[in-house]
């Protein structure tokens, strides 16, 4: 009596339902003879394990069926024992090699080593090698991962390895360009949508529309998750009602409730409760990347911040500006999609654009994202670690981080993602995308540099580029791509926001209240949200004379620029400095700190001296891009201001 998902699990590459072109060039490769070593990656649920067991099937025919679940044991150098489970049949052995922690090097390199010298004999009646399948090769230490790469070169004549992960950011580029990469895409709504309705056809099971539709939207496009539903709601109580409530995991809803708790009450004791139930979790097999990644993470998700949870996630979805949406909608369609550079003031929508424009090339498959730290050398060996926010489609990173190194950055990062080319010409674009955010901030060099290398990888990669203004890229770089500005909204548009977030929070707001955020937003959206919601957090229902909360570091820099005009002296600029130095490691950008004392600083001055001080700020700005000590400048700025505005009064003094 086996569980459907088993039951109706594809044993050959012509029985798959969904992405059939890719499996048809998966049949093509495996009857080609010259059979490659592969990277077989994708979201959980997708289909690998279902995909190598067919590529199998394929290779080996009804043999591979006859397994055994076993039990090697093998010794760590430090002379710890170490066990590992293996599925195997006469032709292949699966197992995962991150099950024994920082000892996978030697489990790698002694099982593959003891397949590959067991050399098929026949000829005639398989192929002439054994298959090693490597689940989770994503979490392999990288000692591992070089050492798979070496012992994979030498046994490569009797031994053939198919390494399955979910991303393969983490998968070193020497292991990566020594086999061939197969995504396993997600499958789409519509797709599960026709396998469950398959799967119950098959059951003689009547399923109504609205219960399938349902199972789709919890199943987060997990395919393994959907069947595993359907059968769990089915057997809880057949026939279906129409309000049917669909079965989820026990694991998932406790893990809810661990969410729920932790955002209940942050204290030592909650601590220890919440530790106990994680405890619990791990107790039953629950993996912690799982636990952290999927659940907690998500259930937090779910009490985002008002300008996360009302992002726009599609270009149809955009309130204000839907002509210029239309329009993008229109360019993705259209097949030959260029490389764009997206400029517009801060709070405009840049980042949302950029995420709804990755959404209708890639579908819902942009979601997955990881987070990670990339490591680069310097020409003088200075060791460069950039973040980067990065999906199986995409790499997004600000090249700016590293300041005067930034052209060796760029180059390296576009030259990896390039390099990984997509293969299923079907079901996704031939190219992927780099979103490199406030470009204005690269040097020349860098800006050159990103010029060749664009022009270089344009067949396998697409570049975004985002900046509040254009007039700091070369043109060069701007004639390479198609400008879209985005504009700030105007003052109705974002009262209009305001109230479409309230309605969704039955949030009750007077008219004045909006009025008054709208005036201290300036045009930035994502002030404007995050206002509101830190004014209804300070108290609620909201009052006539209501306060409207403004940032912290802005009340803190106002206070700065009246110091400054106090006393212009030696002791006074030391006391500034100290601030200054609060400011950027509360990690505020040194060009905003310079902006917002201007405009503060520019209130108190007079007429005669404003365009000096204007000039006097500009030049300073203009050094922190080329400079590495943003508290030198700055300190600079605030001195040059002091000298200009003491000579002014000293000068109105005297004429009185």
């Amino acid at each position: 009596m086996a569980l459907w998902v088993d039951k109706y699990r594809p044993v050959r590459l012509s029985e798959f339902i969904y992405d059939s072109d890719q499996a048809n060039n998966l049949a093509n490769i495996v009857k080609a003879g010259d059979f490659p070593h592969l990277l077989i990656y994708g979201p959980s649920g997708a289909g690998k394990k279902t995909c190598v067991r067919c590529i199998l099937r394929e290779l080996y025919g009804s043999g591979i069926e006859k397994i055994c679940l076993s039990t090697k044991s093998f010794q760590a150098p430090s002379g710890k024992k170490l066990d590992i489970q293996t599925v195997s049949s006469n032709y292949h052995v699966q197992f995962s090699p991150g099950d024994v922690g920082i000892y996978d090097r030697v489990v790698v390199q002694q099982i593959i080593k003891q397949i590959a010298q067991t050399q098929q004999i026949d000829a005639f009646s398989q192929k002439q090698f054994k298959v090693v399948v490597l689940m989770a090769v994503e979490l392999l230490t990288r000692d591992a991962q070089h050492a798979l790469r070496r012992t994979m070169e030498k046994y490569s004549a009797t031994c053939r390895l198919i390494l399955c992960c979910e991303s393969i950011t983490k998968v070193i580029d020497p292991l990566r360009s020594r086999c061939m990469a197969i995504r396993v895409a997600a499958p789409s709504d519509h797709d599960v949508a026709n396998v469950i309705r398959t799967v119950c056809k098959a059951e003689n099971v009547i399923v109504p529309a609205n219960v399938v539709m349902s199972i789709v939207s919890k199943s987060c496009g997990n395919m393994r998750r959907a069947i595993l539903m359907l059968e769990a709601t089915k057997a809880q109580g057949y026939p279906f009602k129409d309000n049917q409530t669909i079965l989820e995991p026990d694991w998932e809803i406790y893990l809810n409730e661990t969410a729920r708790i932790i955002l209940q009450q942050q204290s030592a004791a909650n601590l220890l409760k919440v530790r106990a139930r994680i405890y619990e979790c791990l107790g039953r097999c629950i993996p912690p990347n799982v636990i952290v990644t999927l659940k907690i993470c998500y259930e937090l998700a779910a009490m985002a911040l008002w300008v996360d949870k009302y992002r726009p996630v599609r270009l149809s979805e955009f309130i204000y500006d839907s002509d210029q949406a239309n329009n993008l909608a229109n360019i993705v369609k259209a097949g030959d999609f260029p490389h764009l550079l997206i400029y517009g003031p801060s709070g405009a929508g840049k980042k949302t654009c950029v995420r709804c424009i990755l959404r209708e090339l890639y579908g819902s498959g942009i979601e997955k994202i990881c987070l990670s730290t990339k490591s680069f050398q310097a020409p003088s060996g200075k060791k460069l670690d950039i973040q980067t926010v990065s999906s199986n489609y995409h790499v997004q990173f600000s090249p700016g981080d590293v300041g005067i190194y930034d052209r060796v950055v760029v180059q390296q990062i576009i030259k990896q993602i390039a390099q990984t080319q997509q293969i299923d010409a079907f079901s996704q674009k031939q190219f992927k995308v780099v979103v490199l955010m406030a470009v204005e901030l690269l040097t020349r060099d860098a800006q050159h540099a990103l010029r060749r290398t664009m022009e270089k990888y344009s067949a396998t990669c697409r570049l975004i580029l985002c900046c509040e203004s254009i007039t700091k890229v070369i043109d060069p770089l701007r004639s390479r791509c198609m400008a879209i500005r985005v504009a700030a909204p105007s003052d109705h548009d974002v009262a209009n926001v305001i109230r479409t977030v309230c309605k969704a929070e039955n949030v009750i707001v007077p008219a004045n209240v909006v009025m008054s955020i709208v005036s201290k937003s300036c045009g930035n959206m994502r002030r404007a949200i995050l206002m509101l919601e830190a004014t209804k957090a300070q108290g609620y229902p909201f009052k006539d004379n209501q306060t409207i909360l403004e940032p912290d570091w802005e009340i803190y820099l106002n206070e700065t620029a009246r110091i400054i005009l106090q006393q212009q002296s030696a002791a006074n600029l030391l006391k500034v400095r100290a601030r200054i130095y609060e400011c950027l490691g509360r990690c505020i950008p040194p060009n905003v700190i310079v902006t917002k004392l201007l405009l503060e600083l520019l209130q108190y001055c007079d007429g005669a001296i404003k365009a000096k001080v204007v000039a006097c700020a500009a030049e300073y700005e203009h050094r922190l891009s080329h400079g590495n000590k943003a508290l030198f400048h700055l300190e600079a700025f605030i001195a040059s201001f002091m000298c200009i505005y003491h000579q002014q009064v000293a000068e109105s003094a005297l004429d009185l």
